[in-house]
């Protein structure tokens, strides 16, 4: 959270957002957040993006 320069209400929305289209998972048990194949997808397409709008 501070390495991203979030406080924590922005964060909790963030977050809450990527768990309501299934991009990420909470994992109680670690208390941890995981990124989901839907969320991987995401990421692999933006990349591609980006990359086509730079080059």
């Amino acid at each position: 959270m501070y390495k991203a320069f979030l406080s924590f209400v922005p964060l909790k929305g963030y977050l809450s957002v990527l768990l309501e289209n299934e991009l990420i998972e909470y994992d109680a048990g670690g208390k941890i957040y995981k990124t989901t194949p839907g969320g991987i997808r995401l990421l692999e397409v933006y990349n591609q993006l980006h990359e086509l709008i730079i080059s």
